[in-house]
């Protein structure tokens, strides 16, 4: 069910696209959800879904994928690690229009703050003033 699921979210409508990011949620937000059954799917998955945000024009459709994005994150919790550099690099051009689309502000900060508690130790620098 997930690679299908997965693969539909590189269909070129719009509109499969958005009901396979939905039938994602519902898949990985359910109580027999094993999230090592995903690994496999996890970094394709969350690519496509970065793409469909970045293609949506909508701030409702954008809504919707940030909510999915944050489903499946909370659904794998820190399984997320091996995706979370790819993740933080999609993230500033989703800032910059959150900037302008403010109802896009908080979603976008959940998603950020998701992701860096999420990222190993490794993949952010600390500055530290002494």
């Amino acid at each position: 069910a997930y690679e299908v699921a997965v693969g539909l979210l590189g269909d070129p409508s719009m509109g499969v696209r958005l009901a396979a990011a939905d039938a994602l949620m519902r898949l990985v937000d359910d109580v027999s959800f094993f999230p090592e059954s995903f690994d496999a799917h996890m970094p394709e998955a969350m690519a496509r879904l970065f793409a469909l945000l970045a293609q949506a024009r909508q701030v409702d459709t954008q809504l919707r994928v940030l909510n999915v994005v944050s489903v499946v994150m909370g659904a794998v919790g820190p399984r997320l690690a091996p995706v979370v550099p790819a993740m933080l690099a999609a993230l500033p051009p989703l800032w910059a229009q959150a900037l302008r689309e403010h109802l896009l502000l908080g979603a976008v900060l959940v998603t950020m703050t998701r992701l860096v508690q999420a990222a190993p130790p490794n993949t952010h620098t600390h500055t530290h003033t002494h």
